[in-house]
């Protein structure tokens, strides 16, 4: 993911998961690998389906939430 946000030049990047089970989103941890700008990474999880498990209407509001 580091790579990612050098290449793309981001400062954020979130490994994305769909969720399976109560799992719970980490923290950004903060590279910078001797470079002046910091980058952040995270891995994070959605729910694809919604409680009547059907598709999750509102899975991009989700994933802009974690960033």
């Amino acid at each position: 993911m580091f790579v990612y946000n050098l290449y793309w030049n981001a400062e954020k990047s979130i490994l994305l998961y769909p969720k399976t089970e109560k799992k719970t989103d980490g923290k950004f941890g903060e590279f910078h690998k001797g470079m002046k700008k910091v980058h952040f990474c995270k891995v994070a999880f959605v729910s694809v389906l919604n409680e009547k498990e059907e598709l999750n209407m509102n899975i991009a509001k989700e994933i802009l939430e974690k960033i």
